[in-house]
């Protein structure tokens, strides 16, 4: 598994480009594409993303399936719909192989009935894998497999059941410029308070901040036993953090009617460039894929709502949720 500084990083935009990848590279060999070309913009079609459209084994050149070893990762594919079913079209979607050494992220754009394919190309043995959907307007989805939890057959990998994405709605908070006093975003049951002084420097640029609650089977693929989220939200742009140490303190509606002074164990979903500053240690930058035990919460004395302890608080915009 690649060290902290191996993951993938980003620009500010939606899509990190390869020389901003420590430690990556696109498996392909091309560029990674601009802010300009993904989802909400001017998206290349399939036919325009080289890499995208991912043959079969035998269709990879180098490698006619009975040459490569089982183990060895020639393509992977999938599918995403939106809550309701539908396929996603358009969609920019960033699957990552992970070797002893390397991140090599590939790319590829779901077509209209949503399916979604890359090539690794050459193929290679893999530990491990993540497929993230690169999107503001989706609620934020990573997922890490380990080389024995993904579904591989003739050396490609086909994730049969669709990815579900979840639209995130209107905007809570509208930003034109990096705001000169401290703002509340409010939605869905959540709230945060950032000061000025506390968003993540160099990042910022004019957004639209939304949330999303979610349902708790999105966390399926990345929340193992005994880290099923009780509640779960989307926040969008994933790609706006914070520079606080212990995160931004961040309420809950007590919505499970949970008693005053329970404790609740809170969660992060590791994405972009999403970084914890934990008090008295060192910054740690996420895995993409990581659900991350942020710390605990504890009930309001009226019961009210549930508030993170110090030092848990809120490190970046992405999937955070809690459990009992």
């Amino acid at each position: 598994m690649p060290a902290p500084g191996e993951v993938e990083g980003s620009d500010g935009s939606d899509v990190p480009a390869p020389s901003e990848v420590e430690g990556a590279d696109w498996a392909d060999g091309s560029d990674a594409p601009g802010p300009g070309e993904v989802e909400g913009s001017d998206v290349p079609s399939p036919s325009e993303v080289e890499g995208s459209d991912a043959p079969s084994p035998s269709e990879v050149e180098g490698a006619d399936g009975a040459d490569l070893a089982p183990d060895m990762v020639a393509a992977i594919s999938g599918s995403v719909v939106d809550e309701d079913g539908k396929p996603i079209a358009g969609l920019f979607v960033q699957p990552c192989v992970y070797t002893e050494t390397t991140e090599s992220c590939l790319k590829a754009i779901s077509t209209e009935d949503g399916t979604w394919k890359a090539n690794v190309n050459p193929p290679r043995t893999i530990i491990g894998l993540h497929v993230r959907f690169v999107t503001n307007d989706y609620s934020a989805k990573a997922c890490y497999y380990d080389f024995a939890e993904v579904p591989v057959e003739d050396n490609v990998v086909h994730f049969a059941t669709p990815y579900k994405l979840y639209a995130m709605g209107k905007s809570v908070l509208d930003m034109d410029v990096a705001p000169e006093a401290p703002v509340t975003v409010e939605g869905e049951g959540m709230s945060f308070t950032v000061k000025p002084e506390e968003w993540f420097p160099g990042v910022f640029e004019p957004t639209s901040i939304r949330v999303r609650k979610l349902p708790n089977e999105f966390a399926d693929c990345f929340a193992g036993p005994g880290e099923e989220p009780d509640v779960l939200f989307a926040l969008s742009p994933d790609w706006l953090g914070f520079n606080t140490v212990g995160g931004i303190p961040v309420t809950f509606d007590n919505e499970l009617g949970l008693a005053a002074g329970t404790k609740v164990s809170l969660y992060f979903l590791g994405a972009l460039d999403a970084t914890v500053r934990p008090v008295g240690g060192d910054p740690v930058l996420l895995k993409t894929g990581q659900w991350y035990l942020l710390g605990q919460g504890t009930v309001s004395s009226d019961g009210t709502s549930i508030q993170s302890d110090p030092g848990a608080g809120l490190p970046w915009l992405g999937v955070v949720g809690y459990r009992q």
